[in-house]
């Protein structure tokens, strides 16, 4: 079944997260939940919200499942690599990455999954909680989304590849609508389902309009669902997961 998550930074759930406590790490980040993970069903997807704060570090980690992480705000490094809005990160489970070094404006980012996953499991010193397993960590270039006169003057869709995809089934796209039109999305095999988020302008989903940073979750076999974008058109961010049994 489709999710839908719409941020709101004033949501209870957003709570302080203290990065300084774990070694290598420094300063804190602010967490909100943006899709809420049912915690009952282990096929549900979660989608929230870290904000690092200014020159703040995350030392190098891993989690037990799949995940995309978009730089929404801010820039720094991850690894060695600068990052800044819209950067695509896709680390497979139990795969090491990081650190996640926030500049002088901070480092925002989602982390999108489509099973629910783990806290942080912190490199190097809980690296024997780290399973074998096909190792896959990679990020795209930044893509820019367009302002809102380029947006409502656009006259046809158009698609830029982020993550080229992948035998297993991992890609992401940067799709651009004119306002108000319908558009399939890009589709690769074994889909494991589909985030969809919101980097400009607007799209339709169940029935509402929903604008910046929204995140849909759409599973793997309704990922040829098309879109629809919103008034001011829309440039918005596939994310396409791998296909993976469901865990018991």
């Amino acid at each position: 079944m489709m999710r839908v998550g719409v941020l709101d930074r004033s949501r209870l759930s957003r709570v302080t997260v203290r990065l300084d406590e774990q070694p290598n790490s420094r300063g804190e980040a602010r967490r909100t939940d943006v899709i809420v993970a049912d915690p009952a069903d282990r096929a549900a997807p979660q989608a929230f919200l870290i904000e690092q704060s200014p020159e703040s570090i995350a030392s190098a980690h891993f989690h037990d499942g799949n995940q995309f992480q978009v730089v929404v705000a801010g820039g720094g490094l991850l690894g060695k690599h600068p990052v800044r809005p819209y950067t695509v990160h896709y680390a497979s489970r139990h795969t090491g990455y990081g650190p996640l070094v926030a500049g002088t404006e901070g480092l925002s980012y989602l982390t999108l999954r489509a099973r629910p996953g783990c806290p942080p499991i912190w490199l190097p010193g809980q690296k024997h909680l780290m399973q074998p397993g096909p190792r896959c960590n990679i990020e795209s270039p930044p893509s820019d989304a367009d302002g809102t006169a380029d947006r409502l003057a656009r006259k046809a869709v158009s698609v830029e590849t982020l993550l080229t995809p992948r035998d297993e089934g991992i890609a992401a796209w940067m799709l651009r609508i004119p306002p108000g039109e319908r558009a399939m999305p890009p589709l690769h095999p074994k889909s494991g389902g589909q985030y969809r988020v919101v980097a400009g302008g607007s799209m339709q989903a169940e029935g509402r309009v929903v604008g910046h940073l929204a995140c849909i979750f759409v599973p793997g076999p309704e990922s040829d669902t098309a879109i629809t974008s919103g008034p001011e058109g829309l440039d918005v961010l596939v994310l396409q997961f791998p296909e993976e049994p469901v865990p018991a």
